[in-house]
């Protein structure tokens, strides 16, 4: 069980936000979210925003 997760969303190659943090209730309390906060403020983005490979399903129709 994942005891939480952050999210980063790039604006440009020089600019990102936190999008965003969740920690479960079973580990708050324990600085798990300032570990989380402070690996996403230093982790480094890629050298390019990545591209997004998601496509929306085809419309079904039901005989």
């Amino acid at each position: 069980m994942a005891l939480g997760c952050g999210g980063i969303r790039l604006l440009d190659c020089d600019t990102a936000e936190i999008k965003r943090m969740y920690v479960a209730e079973t580990a708050r309390g324990q600085c798990r979210g300032r570990h989380i906060l402070k690996r996403l403020e230093t982790t480094p983005p890629p050298a390019e925003p990545p591209r997004s490979g998601w496509k929306p399903a085809p419309a079904t129709t039901t005989p």
